[in-house]
């Protein structure tokens, strides 16, 4: 679920500022974000400034003058990673079932990296990490209500609860030596996932 950055996105806002740089700076600054994704995406959650510079083909000072520094970069990716819920809650997780559990297996993907690295960058980005939680948070809550008007969604849940349940969902599955298995995953998570369905 990790897609391309648009030139509207809020991190990219956040990370240039209110007013617009020059082409060649916003590029660096749009290179910096993709190379630091790039990472987050392979699982590497503290790539130091170098490693990301080099991968976005700049200068180390490029990055402190145009990024404000690693952490903004990483705080930047996890507000795209939110937002990228937040539409994905707004634009498909609603029309059925199926959509749904696709929705959600690529949440609790995004949920294990941006828990992994939020709570050290809350202070990042002057509070843009809070507001894209709180966008997230109002998805779930639109999400929630349309899966119920849908007759999807059991009309007891409420917003908070399928967000603490999909939040409470681990999909490491090398238990006991078991083999990371991809399909086994998916499967366990769809049943998880159906004591949430509308029974009729």
């Amino acid at each position: 679920m990790l897609l391309s950055m648009s030139d509207t996105s809020h991190a990219l806002r956040l990370l240039v500022g209110p007013h617009p740089p020059r082409a060649d700076a916003e590029r660096n600054v749009s290179a910096l974000l993709t190379a630091t994704r790039g990472f987050v995406a392979a699982g590497e959650l503290n790539p130091s400034a170098a490693q990301i510079a080099e991968a976005a083909g700049v200068g180390v000072g490029t990055l402190y003058r145009r990024a404000l520094g690693k952490e903004a970069l990483l705080a930047a990716v996890v507000i795209e990673l939110f937002d990228e819920v937040c539409e994905r809650a707004k634009d498909q997780a609603g029309e059925s079932w199926a959509e749904f559990e696709r929705f959600a297996i690529d949440y609790i993907r995004i949920r294990e990296v941006t828990c992994s690295i939020t709570h050290a960058l809350d202070r990042e980005l002057d509070g843009g990490l809070a507001d894209a939680k709180r966008r997230t948070r109002a998805a779930f809550e639109s999400l929630t209500r349309r899966l119920q008007d849908a007759q999807l969604l059991d009309a007891s849940i409420e917003p908070a609860d399928l967000m603490v349940v999909l939040a409470s969902i681990d999909l490491t599955d090398d238990t006991l030596g078991l083999e990371p298995d991809e399909a086994r995953r998916q499967r366990v998570v769809r049943r998880l996932l159906s004591s949430l369905r509308r029974q009729v």
